[in-house]
């Protein structure tokens, strides 16, 4: 008998920034999330669903070191938005674990280096570059 508490992450960004988020999610996760379809300004979102799993499970380990280095790896991203959600404990806790303006709550303690803003087609020439290292291994 276990334990199973739900954590999730909502992603939106307007459609030309997602070919690089959704390649990363993929690296991380193993599988391509389902892109909602475009209702205005071009935005889109995804979700990172929850894995199932109880807390003592050691897939459950795995899936929260993904989770964790996903949320890393886009808390450096401009353009995208982003809230990780933790729900259905049994004791009711609800809450946002982590999102994309902490840092404006001083939740984020280290500073973010001063990045150069990719344009689009940056990124996309970015993922093909990964893409083509990924078939030559």
């Amino acid at each position: 008998m276990g334990h199973t508490v739900h954590y999730a992450i909502v992603v939106t960004a307007i459609s030309s920034y997602l070919p690089a988020v959704l390649y990363k999610a993929e690296e991380i996760f193993g599988w391509l999330p389902d892109v909602s379809p475009t209702v205005a300004n071009r935005y889109v979102s995804f979700f990172i669903y929850p894995d199932g799993y109880k807390e003592q499970d050691p897939e459950s380990k795995v899936y929260e070191w993904k989770r964790r280095a996903f949320v890393e790896w886009l808390r450096e991203q401009i353009g995208v938005d982003w809230v990780e959600v933790k729900y259905g404990d049994d004791i009711g806790d609800v809450r946002i674990v982590s999102d994309s303006m902490g840092i404006h709550r001083g939740e984020r303690k280290t500073k973010v280096k001063k990045r150069k803003r990719n344009t689009a087609k940056e990124r996309l020439k970015s993922i093909e570059r990964q893409g083509e290292k990924c078939k030559l291994r």
